[in-house]
């Protein structure tokens, strides 16, 4: 059996006074062995902390690139919102001041029409009185106008004569 003779030949190391080198190489090498994992402990506790404290630096670099970028875009964005709003304003200055243009433009207009339809009559009448034959054509010769006498000198009946080519 392999555990009485393992049995037999440490009695046989005891009696024979090498025991207690034996357990002093196995101490020795028991301990070297706990300096060399503690060794390692302290390595690998080293080498974490660094990587901790590059991550924790990458992180509040991140961290501040990240704020810096969002202020810088704020400011630019409230900048942009200021232009916008003052360009807004000019463009209701301009509108409400062409409207008004529009308006005085437009009331002269009607001024101006009024006048012309006041004259207009008043040339009218004068014609259509006057004692004279009067017959007015445009610029390519067709009549606009017929008085009662040039209507009475022609034959034609205004109605009829309004249009036609003078040259009939």
């Amino acid at each position: 059996d392999v555990c009485s003779s393992d049995l037999e030949a440490a009695h046989a190391l005891i009696a024979a006074g090498k025991s207690q080198s034996l357990t002093e190489e196995i101490r020795q090498r028991v301990t070297e062995a706990e300096d060399e994992e503690q060794r390692l402990l302290q390595a690998r506790t080293t080498a974490r902390d660094a990587d901790l404290r590059r991550t924790l630096q990458a992180l509040l670099a991140g961290g501040v690139l990240s704020v810096l970028l969002l202020t810088t875009v704020f400011v630019f964005l409230t900048q942009e919102n200021k232009r916008r709003r003052r360009a807004e304003a000019g463009l209701r200055r301009h509108q409400d001041g062409l409207q008004g243009i529009v308006l005085s433009r437009t009331a002269d207009l009607s001024r101006a029409n009024e006048s012309l339809g006041q004259q207009r009559e008043w040339l009218t009448v004068t014609l259509t009185s006057i004692g004279d034959g009067v017959l007015a054509t445009d610029t390519a010769g067709h009549i606009t106008f017929l008085n009662p006498i040039a209507a009475s000198l022609t034959g034609w009946e205004e109605k009829d004569a309004l249009g036609q080519p003078i040259q009939r």
